[in-house]
């Protein structure tokens, strides 16, 4: 019995690295774009990750050359029909969070990293309704003061409600009203779009509309989760995907999101 334990026992770690961390799968080639929200003085949690845990993030990509850009860039390399670099990867922060400003935006100056900051407009200066406890929202003074070298923005919405369960007209409508008011506001973005939730329509007729939609309002590039490394040259641009980094996440398991985009196997 004891030697039966003792053979068995290197299978079962083999098997469990294979299901927990995809360790026999190798690492995929393609654009990691990473999915934050809140960065805070010590709190990890689902939507919160802190600001040492950050630390060891950032650490890690640099340690091993990673080269981070902003959306602006990546389309304009997918324009110019250049090659990505390798081991290019985006850093995207949804919502605007006060503690972005507070917390992340020092981390991105001492690294010399970019990101990009997704804007729920109309709670720009406000707090996050959607959360079980609201949180401060950057103001448009604080959002003009980050160097736009540094944090671009993007859409995430006017509203920030779930475009699966919208119509296409009201889709259209918080879209265009989001454009308006940072135009009006003077407040420079990348036309892209990242759907909270992860939301839009699946149904193929709807999903047509939607895109078509978006087309015409002028968004370039529209972000759902997916838990993936985008393959490039993108193939669906209004369906890229994002890892979701959580503050639970251990280190192991931000390692291996960057490098294969999930950690589980299934």
């Amino acid at each position: 019995m004891t030697l039966l334990l003792l053979t068995c026992i290197p299978a079962l770690v083999i098997l469990y690295l294979v299901l927990r961390y995809n360790f026999l799968t190798p690492s995929v080639k393609g654009l990691p774009i990473l999915m934050y929200h809140k960065i805070t003085p010590d709190e990890n949690s689902f939507l919160s990750v802190s600001v040492s845990n950050l630390e060891q993030h950032f650490d890690y990509l640099q340690q091993n050359n990673y080269h981070t850009i902003h959306f602006s860039e990546f389309l304009e390399i997918q324009k110019s029909g250049q090659k990505i670099p390798p081991k290019t990867i985006i850093l995207t922060f949804d919502d605007a969070y006060l503690n972005n400003y507070v917390n992340l935006y020092p981390l991105l100056k001492r690294y010399k990293f970019k990101a990009s900051i997704m804007l729920p407009v109309k709670y720009i200066g406000k707090s996050s309704s959607w959360d079980s406890i609201a949180d401060e929202i950057m103001n448009y003074e604080q959002l003009k003061e980050l160097d736009s070298e540094i944090v671009e923005f993007g859409l995430h919405s006017y509203a920030h409600f779930n475009y699966r369960h919208a119509s296409i007209e009201e889709s259209e409508k918080d879209i265009l009203q989001a454009i308006s008011e940072l135009n009006n506001n003077n407040l420079k973005f990348t036309e892209v779009l990242v759907y909270p939730y992860g939301g839009f329509p699946r149904d193929k007729k709807n999903k047509k509309l939607f895109i078509e939609m978006l087309q015409k309002t002028g968004i370039k590039l529209g972000l759902r989760i997916g838990n993936k490394i985008n393959k490039i040259p993108l193939k669906a641009p209004y369906e890229v995907c994002r890892i979701d980094i959580r503050g639970t996440d251990s280190n192991r398991d931000f390692i291996t999101k960057v490098k294969k985009g999930r950690v589980k196997l299934f």
